[in-house]
């Protein structure tokens, strides 16, 4: 999980106040027997990889697929890194 990014909205109780570079927000003083919900930090889980629909054997190599270069059937991706087989047997 990171922290999302720090949002300044009209109303206090809907924002995250938390840098997402440092983890720390703000100084601020809660007073015995008070209550302050303004205070907030939104979590995130960082997207690792994105793997899309379309495979092309890139012939020039320059990272597009031309107008040439045909698509490639049947592609096979293995998932090897743990976090990414427990995310997808859950």
């Amino acid at each position: 999980m990171v922290f999302t990014q720090e949002i300044v909205t009209l109303t206090d109780n809907d924002n995250s106040n938390v840098n997402p570079a440092t983890g720390l927000t703000a100084s601020f003083i809660v007073l015995a027997g008070t209550h302050n919900p303004t205070i907030d930090a939104g979590l995130t889980t960082p997207l690792l990889a994105d793997l899309r629909n379309y495979v092309w054997y890139d012939v020039n190599g320059n990272g597009f697929q031309d107008a040439s270069e045909p698509s490639v059937a049947c592609v096979q991706v293995p998932c090897m890194h743990p976090m990414v087989l427990q995310f997808w047997q859950q």
